[in-house]
C-alpha cells in the first residue's frame, strides 16, 4: 500500500465443529419400507455443507436438511457429515434396520393335541432379524414379551372342552406369525368311585388284591399308583355301586357312567394295620389321593358258649347265646345264623331245637379277615309233661295258665332242714327228702288276685271247690275272700301297684287262690327248699348279710311297703325265686308245732295236726334280717291278715 494508507481487516476464529441433530428417523428405526426419509439440522455458525453417503445434503437458511434413502435389507448404518466455513468438521451416525421377514414362533410347551388342566401354561421361544427390538406374544387375551433371549410364558385361563389355541407373534413393525395349538383342557379330576377292599378291613392272607375303580373321561387317561407302584388296568368296564357316594363329593350320587378297575397285590407282611397309599393322576395332571389302613389278622376269633347242660319240658329247643372277642361277619348255630343281641356286635342269641338225649351243637364264628373258630358244645333234652294248668311260654318258660305265673323247677333230692339255732323251732337240723316239684317265680300280685276275685264274681268258681278247712270254718257258703281294706288308701298304702305282692289276704285266702289255679301252697320242707337250695346257705343269696341290693327288710311302720315282685334280683334264690326273703312274709299250708322237727318225717313232712297258727316263711319289709333266714320259722293265726302279709303257691311234677 502508499504510504499513508491504513486498511482495516475484520477476522473471525471459529473453532468449534458443527452440531448435527437428526429430528426423523428417532433412535435406532426399524422399518418393512424400501426408503426412509432422513431430516434434521446442522446447527452452527457459518454451516457450510452436509453430506450422507457422500451425496450433499441441500440446506436451507436456517441450516435444515431433509432427504429421502434408499435402504438394503438387514442393517443400514448412516453417517451424516457436516463441514462450517471455518472448516470444522463432525458427523453422527444412525441405525436403520430394513425388517423383511416376519418373527420365528417356536412353541416347546404343550405339543398340539395335550390334555391340560387349567389355566394352561404356554412357553417357547421367538427368533427375529432385528437385533433391537422385542415381539410380543399373544393368544386368548393373554399378552407376554419376550425376553432378551428370545423367551416367552402365557398363561390361559381356557374353559373345559377340546380348544384350537391360536398363539401368534408379532414384531415391531407388524409382521406376524402365528401357530395353532389343539388342546383338551381338562377341569374336572378324576374321581375314584370305590375301593375294595375297604379301608380297616381285615385280611387273613399274606396279601390283599386290591380293587380300585375309577372314573375315566378318556380311554387310557388315567394311571392308578398303589405304594409308589403302577396298578394293572383290566380290560373290563365295572359297573357303579348303586347308592355309594363318589369318594370327591360324599354329597354326591354314585357315577353314573362305566368305571375303570385297576387291581394291585398289596403284600401284608405281618399281623397288624398295614398303610397303603392310593394315587390316581389323569394326563391333564390332576392328582387324588387316598390313604387306607388294611389290617392283618389270622388269629380265630374266640368262641364263649353259654347254654344249659340239660333241657327239660315239652318244647324241644334252647337258647344259645355266643360271646366272640372281636367282631364277627357271622355266627352260627347248628348251620343256623345267630342275631346280634342286644346291638353288639359280640354278642349273638339263636335258640335252636333240640332232640331227644344229648345234642352235640356246632357253633361257627366267621370274623372279619375270613378266619373261621369252631366249639362243639353238648346239650342233653329230657322231655318232661307238664302239671294241668301248666303250659310253654317263651323261651321255654313255664307259666300258669290261669294268672300268668312264671314257674321255676325244684329238682327234688335230700337236703339238711332247719339249723342249730333254736330261734322258733328250727332245731333239730334233720335230712329231708322231696320229690320235685315247681314253684312261683314271685309272690302272688294284686292283679293277678284281681283275676281271682273276679273268677269269683262271675260264678267261674265257687266255694265247693275250696279248702276243707274253709267249709269247716264257714260253712258251705266259704268266706269272703276279699282282701281286707281292698280298693281302699289303706292298701294302696302298702301295695301300690297291680305288681306289688296282694297283702291283707289270711291262710283261707291263700289256700282258696291256690285250689283256684290249679296249685297249691307249698309245705315248709318245699319252701324252704326252694329258698336255700342243698348247700344249707342262711339266706336265698348265700351267707352275707341282706342289704339294700338284696331284700326289701326293715321298714318302720308308716314307710314306703312292699315293693314291686320281683325288684331286687340280686337276692335270687339257687332256683332263682325272688323275694324269698323280706318284701311280704309268706303263707306255708303246714300247722305250727315248735316241736315238729323232732319227729318230723324224713320223706315229704307236712304238719295237719290240729294247731292254732300256720306256718309263715321269709319275714316281710319290716322285719330285722334274723327273721329272713331260710329257716326262720313265723306263724299267724289263720284268720290273721296283715300289710307284710301275702303268699306264693307251688305245683308237684308229674311222675
Amino acid at each position: 500500500p502508499s504510504p499513508g494508507l491504513l486498511q482495516w481487516l475484520e477476522v473471525i476464529v471459529d473453532d468449534t465443529p458443527p452440531e448435527v441433530i437428526i429430528e426423523r428417523p428417532s433412535g435406532n428405526a426399524v422399518t418393512p419400507d424400501e426408503s426412509v426419509e432422513i431430516a434434521g439440522l446442522v446447527r452452527d455458525l457459518h454451516p457450510d455443507r452436509a453430506t450422507v453417503r457422500g451425496a450433499a445434503l441441500g440446506l436451507d437458511e436456517t441450516g435444515g436438511f431433509s432427504t429421502r434413502l434408499a435402504l438394503r435389507p438387514g442393517l443400514n448404518v448412516v453417517d451424516i457429515r457436516a463441514r462450517d466455513r471455518a472448516g470444522n468438521e463432525n458427523s453422527t451416525s444412525l441405525q436403520i434396520f430394513r425388517d423383511t421377514l416376519p418373527p420365528r414362533l417356536f412353541i416347546e410347551q404343550p405339543a398340539s393335541g395335550s390334555r391340560l388342566r387349567a389355566p394352561v401354561t404356554v412357553s417357547g421361544h421367538v427368533e427375529d432379524d432385528s437385533p433391537v427390538t422385542q415381539v410380543v406374544v399373544e393368544a386368548s387375551g393373554s399378552i407376554a414379551v419376550a425376553d432378551s433371549a428370545g423367551r416367552f410364558v402365557l398363561q390361559l385361563d381356557l374353559p373345559e372342552g377340546r380348544q384350537e389355541v391360536v398363539v401368534t407373534a408379532r414384531d415391531p413393525v407388524g409382521q406376524t406369525t402365528s401357530e395353532a395349538l389343539s388342546l383338551l383342557v381338562d377341569r374336572s379330576p378324576p374321581e375314584i368311585a370305590w375301593i375294595k377292599p375297604a379301608s380297616g378291613s381285615r385280611i387273613s392272607g399274606i396279601a390283599a388284591l386290591l380293587a380300585i375303580a375309577v372314573s375315566e373321561q378318556e380311554p387310557g387317561d388315567i394311571t392308578v399308583t398303589v405304594n409308589g407302584k403302577v396298578a394293572e388296568r383290566d380290560q373290563a368296564k365295572a359297573p357303579p355301586e348303586p347308592g355309594q357316594p363318589s369318594d370327591s363329593d360324599p354329597g354326591k350320587p354314585a357315577i353314573d357312567d362305566e368305571l375303570t378297575l385297576f387291581h394291585f397285590e398289596v403284600p401284608l407282611t405281618a399281623d397288624g394295620p398295614h398303610v397303603v397309599e392310593v394315587e390316581v393322576r389323569d394326563q391333564a395332571g390332576h392328582v387324588i389321593q387316598r390313604v387306607l389302613s388294611l389290617i392283618r389278622d389270622t388269629q380265630a376269633p374266640g368262641i364263649s358258649v353259654r347254654v344249659p347242660a340239660e333241657v327239660t319240658g315239652e318244647n324241644a329247643a334252647t337258647d344259645v347265646e355266643v360271646d366272640v372277642d372281636e367282631d364277627v361277619a357271622t355266627v352260627t348255630v347248628e348251620g343256623h345264623t345267630a342275631n346280634p343281641s342286644r346291638g353288639s356286635s359280640r354278642l349273638f342269641t339263636i335258640r335252636v331245637p333240640l332232640r331227644d338225649g344229648t345234642n352235640e351243637l356246632v357253633v361257627e364264628a366267621v370274623d372279619l379277615a375270613g378266619n373261621r373258630a369252631q366249639r362243639r358244645v353238648p346239650v342233653r333234652y329230657v322231655p318232661v309233661t307238664l302239671p294241668p294248668g301248666l303250659r310253654y311260654g317263651h323261651a321255654g318258660q313255664i307259666v300258669s295258665e290261669r294268672d300268668g305265673m312264671l314257674m321255676l323247677p325244684v329238682q327234688g333230692g335230700t337236703f339238711q332242714m332247719g339249723s342249730k339255732q333254736g330261734e322258733s323251732g328250727e332245731v333239730p337240723p334233720h335230712e329231708v327228702s322231696l320229690p320235685p316239684f315247681y314253684v312261683d317265680r314271685t309272690e302272688v300280685t294284686v292283679g293277678m288276685y284281681r283275676r281271682f276275685l273276679e273268677a269269683l264274681a262271675s260264678g267261674d268258681w265257687d266255694h265247693s271247690r275250696c279248702s276243707p278247712q274253709e267249709q269247716e270254718q264257714f260253712g258251705e257258703d266259704g268266706k269272703d275272700h276279699t282282701p281286707r281294706h281292698w280298693g281302699r288308701p289303706e292298701f294302696q298304702q302298702f301295695s301300690s301297684s297291680e305288681d306289688s305282692p296282694v297283702i291283707f289276704v289270711d291262710w283261707y285266702d291263700a289256700m282258696a287262690y291256690a285250689a283256684w289255679c290249679g296249685r297249691r301252697l307249698p309245705t315248709e320242707a318245699e319252701w324252704e327248699l326252694a329258698a336255700r337250695g342243698t348247700d344249707g346257705r342262711a339266706y336265698p343269696w348265700g351267707n352275707d348279710p341282706p342289704d339294700e341290693r338284696l331284700a326289701w327288710f326293715g321298714q318302720a311302720m308308716g314307710g314306703p311297703g312292699c315293693h314291686a315282685v320281683g325288684s331286687l334280683p340280686a337276692g335270687a334264690s339257687p332256683v332263682g325265686a325272688l323275694d324269698m326273703a323280706g318284701n311280704v312274709w309268706e303263707w306255708i299250708q303246714d300247722v305250727f308245732d315248735r316241736e315238729f322237727y323232732g319227729h318230723s318225717p324224713r320223706i315229704s313232712p307236712l304238719n295237719q295236726e290240729p294247731g292254732e297258727r300256720q306256718v309263715a316263711r321269709g319275714g316281710g319289709f319290716k322285719n330285722t334280717a334274723t327273721q329272713l333266714r331260710t329257716t326262720y320259722r313265723g306263724s299267724f293265726a289263720p284268720r290273721h291278715s296283715a300289710e307284710s302279709l301275702g303268699f306264693r303257691c307251688v305245683v308237684p311234677m308229674p311222675e
